[in-house]
């Protein structure tokens, strides 16, 4: 049976916790300690052992740590059900040891230093807000225990973190409102803002992490790792992660430093820019451009009418669905690849094509009995018109309008020969252009 406090003022703890113990502050009651921190024992609830649920749909004051469950191992859960109040003047609204601990809040948090998460054994701790979070510093998480943070509510901090990750994998999502940053740890961390307004900087440090942007003015710092940023959610953006130019549409706002990877939205007219780093651009569905930086870069457009620029790095391009232009780097820079993972994604035009740069194409997608790795010289024909000589023939390369075809059977009469891509007049082209796959 639980502990069910009344109220009550005084210096110290006022309840202390033993054995699996559990208290509950009811509607109406008040528990109030008084004292500064440099009193011994400052505290209001207080466990040294075991597991135990606090409740508090009251009130639970206190100069120091409200509670304070640091030396005690055990699973702790805190709940603070609507109307009721945890407020610590000088402290900690919660210090919780052990592993797995939980808080839910419904009510009202204020608090100098939050809520502490401090053992570091396995397992993931877990803080629902559906009230309000309020003070100097949120949430601390130990540095080798996972934590999960869910916000429906509101989080205001004057100046502090609204998380301190640990150092695995750390989650926040966020449908609510927050004003304050969040600072993850070195694992692969996941933040989602969609629906959320979000006002601060999101540090993933180590690790590959993921943002999720939502509404508001977001600062993302991917910090080490390969990071994504993720608009898929959103309406168009324009963005730029060289940071050459301020972030537009539904990145309005938006500031994206350290970050590789960046998928625009579903159906939105992308713009994404690439930086120096080896970026992952995606544009999904819309009439989107993907323009890559200087590093080895992945564009692929999705479905739509999409615009694809290679950098300096050497780049692989796949167009996707529709009628996709694919810009090649001049001969100074790197080989392209330009893939092709289905029949559906051909028809293409591919300009800046030099001798060096390649097609490639998966086979098992194509049919026709494609050998993988470099297409064989029987598999290929140049010539003035697109169609096969023989039955060997899979890839035909008309010379006049510098355009490729694909035939699945050759001269057959099964199957007719589609256009793959069409190049820039004059560009050469032969079958040590394509690989299979």
């Amino acid at each position: 049976m639980p502990i069910n406090a009344t109220s009550k003022s005084g210096y110290g703890i006022l309840y202390t916790l033993t054995g699996s113990q559990d208290l509950v502050i009811g509607t109406g009651k008040k528990v109030e300690s008084f004292g500064p921190r440099l009193i011994e024992n400052s505290l209001a609830v207080f466990a040294q052992t075991g597991s135990h649920d606090v409740t508090v749909a009251g009130k639970l004051y206190s100069f120091s740590d409200a509670i304070n469950f640091e030396a005690a191992d055990g699973t702790h859960r805190i709940t603070i059900q609507s109307g009721g109040e945890i407020i610590s003047t000088e402290g900690a609204a919660m210090t919780l040891g052990g592993q797995n601990g939980q808080v839910v809040n419904r009510g009202l948090i204020l608090s100098d230093d939050g809520i502490e998460f401090t053992d570091d054994g396995a397992g993931t701790s877990r803080v629902t807000n559906y009230g309000r979070i309020i003070g100097d510093d949120g949430i601390d998480a130990a540095s080798a225990q996972k934590i999960v943070v869910k916000n429906f509510g509101t989080i205001l901090l004057a100046g502090s973190d609204a998380l301190s990750g640990s150092d695995l994998r750390d989650v926040f999502i966020n449908r609510g409102n927050v004003n304050g940053s969040i600072s993850f740890g070195d694992g692969n961390d996941f933040y989602d803002g969609v629906g959320g307004v979000f006002r601060g900087e999101i540090s993933g440090a180590e690790g590959n992490d993921v943002f999720r942007a939502g509404r508001g003015a977001e600062a993302f710092d991917g910090g080490g790792g390969i990071d994504l940023i993720d608009y898929r959610a959103s309406a168009a953006i324009r963005i730029w992660l060289d940071e050459s130019q301020t972030n537009k549409g539904g990145a309005l706002g938006d500031q994206i430093e350290g970050v590789e990877r960046a998928f625009g939205s579903l159906i939105g007219n992308d713009r994404i820019q690439g930086s120096t780093d080896d970026n992952d651009l995606r544009g999904f569905g819309g009439k989107d451009t993907l323009i890559g930086g200087d590093g080895e870069d992945l564009l692929v457009g999705g479905d739509g009418n999409d615009r694809l620029v290679a950098g300096e790095g050497g780049d692989t391009l796949i167009g996707g669905k529709g009628v996709d232009t694919i810009v090649l780097g001049p001969p100074a820079f790197e080989q392209n690849l330009v893939r092709y993972n289905n029949i559906n994604e051909f028809g293409d035009k591919i300009e800046g094509f030099i001798f060096f740069d390649e097609l490639e194409f998966k086979g098992s997608a194509l049919g026709g009995g494609l050998e993988l790795g470099e297409l064989l010289v029987n598999r290929f024909k140049s010539g003035g018109n697109n169609k096969a000589a023989d039955a060997d023939d899979r890839f035909i390369f008309r010379t006049g309008d510098a355009t490729l075809w694909f035939d699945r059977d050759g001269n057959g009469t099964a199957f007719k020969s589609v256009l793959v891509a069409d190049f820039t007049d004059g560009t050469a082209f032969s079958e040590i252009n394509i690989t299979i796959l």
